[in-house]
């Protein structure tokens, strides 16, 4: 088994009849909203963006993101997650797996019985001061932490026996709050979510990579200088039965930046970051989106703990021939179409003729 830890931020710079579960990530002046469902800072159900900066403003810089992974298999298959919006497709199934699980496994998803955990520091400090005090109540949250999986079927066919990361006290090995215990979050606030692609894949046709994924988003309002930052750390751990080679990992973003219609992008090589700013000094409301008027900021995606590759742009309505087909997945991969490496993932403004695609390597 192999894990794969990747860790990035986003920075303000000056259905299917599916229940979506969601919360709210508002420790600082950001406002993300966190669901279940792999489409992150989106009201996805609605179609209405959900990342408000400065919170309670009414403006918004994202739309929606999503994580994308990929590699090939011994003999040389794709296997691919990547989806973009919701309605057009899912990749990925809410909660846990088990190794040898097929499709949904709905036993493991709903396992813990809930499917989004929010946590504070603040919450921590009390429930360690407090923990042995018979006038304490302990947050759902951190009594219900998913700090192990059910191993009843057997460590190598049931689920994993270490999920959420947890201090454990008295070293004995088990997640056990009422004796000390606690979740190891980071920052201030921090929201945990867990999914899995090992069922059928709606969006990239891909073949399931056989993967569980950790998220971990967080928020700091202790220091001033990350006041407009959210982090998102992923943890890949594979739970399939084959070993994956030149692994490949990246995040979609459809940012809107106030007024959607009028946002450039870019990258900058030298901070690892992919960025999107207003086309001139004046972000106009339009069309129901709130804009941010004069002096409009820009928005940035910074990857932290692997180096940025490559990023690309392309206009509809002419996007890379059956560029969402599975064989124009495997062009890319395999650098077919001129695109340095493998994976891609694509950062979509909603703009009528812009699209931005980054990638980066493992």
């Amino acid at each position: 088994m192999k894990t794969h830890y990747f860790t990035s931020l986003i920075v303000l710079l000056s259905s299917l009849g599916y229940a979506q579960v969601t919360t709210q990530l508002d420790e600082n002046n950001v406002n993300a909203r966190i669901s279940d469902d792999s489409y992150f800072f989106s009201d996805s159900q609605n179609s209405v963006a959900a990342y408000e900066v400065p919170a309670g403003s009414g403006s918004h810089a994202i739309y929606s993101g999503s994580f994308w992974f990929g590699g090939k298999d011994i003999n040389g298959q794709l296997k691919l997650a990547a989806q973009e919006y919701f309605g057009n497709g899912d990749d990925y199934i809410t909660g846990p797996t088990t190794r040898f699980a097929i499709s949904t496994d709905s036993a493991a998803a709903n396992y813990f019985g809930q499917s989004v955990w929010k946590v504070s520091k603040a919450e921590i400090d009390d429930h360690i001061a407090n923990y042995q005090s018979s006038t304490y109540t302990m947050p759902n949250d951190i009594a219900n932490w998913p700090a192990h999986g059910d191993t009843s079927l057997g460590i190598f066919d049931g689920m994993l026996p270490f999920i959420a990361p947890f201090v454990d006290v008295n070293g004995n090995g088990s997640y056990d709050p009422s004796n000390g215990d606690y979740p190891c979050i980071k920052g201030d606030l921090a929201v945990y979510t867990i999914m899995h692609d090992k069922g059928l894949h709606f969006a990239s046709l891909g073949e399931p990579v056989g993967m569980e994924l950790h998220f971990m988003f967080y928020q700091y309002s202790s220091i001033p200088e990350l006041a407009n930052v959210t982090f998102m750390d992923v943890e890949v751990v594979n739970m399939g039965t084959q070993t994956l080679f030149d692994t490949k990992a990246s995040f979609f973003l459809d940012t809107d930046l106030g007024n959607y219609q009028d946002d450039y992008i870019g990258t900058d090589t030298v901070r690892n970051m992919v960025y999107a700013y207003n086309a001139d000094n004046n972000d106009e409301t339009n069309a129901g989106s709130l804009g941010y008027g004069a002096a409009p900021p820009a928005i940035g995606l910074k990857v932290l703990s692997h180096n940025l590759s490559a990023s690309y742009a392309y206009s509809t309505p002419a996007p890379p021939p059956n560029e969402w087909t599975n064989n124009s997945w495997r062009n890319v991969f395999g650098n077919v179409w001129k695109l340095s490496e493998w994976f891609k993932s694509i950062r979509r403004t909603r703009k009528p003729n812009r699209f931005q695609l980054l990638r980066r390597s493992e």
